[in-house]
């Protein structure tokens, strides 16, 4: 089974691999915001009791998104506005092919998302041991 943060490390190899291609920018651009998507998601559901209707919720990133940005915690809406700028990030890399994404781009991508890791452990801190 893969953890969700294998796919940041995987971001990483394909950012540091040489030669690097359009291809492996974008793929590293999608790894590191799925990394840190299924983490958060993780971490929220095992918080709320790992409960069917969050298990709902998750499984749709937009509405995942938003639901953060619905909670009461401060770290929580931090997070879901964190995500959405990623998520914007992955969209450009995955589907609007005629866009520059740059190696740069997708190295600020990986640094982002290495952030939005902080937040989900220093949000759910509280929640999980």
């Amino acid at each position: 089974m893969i953890e969700p943060l294998g796919y940041l490390d995987f971001a990483k190899e394909i950012l540091d691999s040489i030669p690097i291609t359009e291809i492996k920018i974008r793929t590293a651009v999608n790894r590191a915001y799925y990394a840190v998507y299924l983490y958060a998601a993780d971490k929220y559901s095992q918080a709320k009791g790992n409960d069917p209707s969050i298990e709902a919720i998750i499984r749709s990133h937009a509405r995942f998104i938003k639901e953060l940005k619905l909670e009461a915690s401060q770290p929580l809406q931090t997070l879901g506005n964190q995500l959405n700028d990623l998520k914007q990030d992955r969209e450009k890399a995955d589907y609007e092919y005629r866009a520059n994404v740059s190696k740069n781009s997708a190295q600020k991508s990986y640094f982002q998302a290495l952030h939005i890791k902080q937040t989900v452990d220093t949000a759910f801190s509280s929640f999980i041991g």
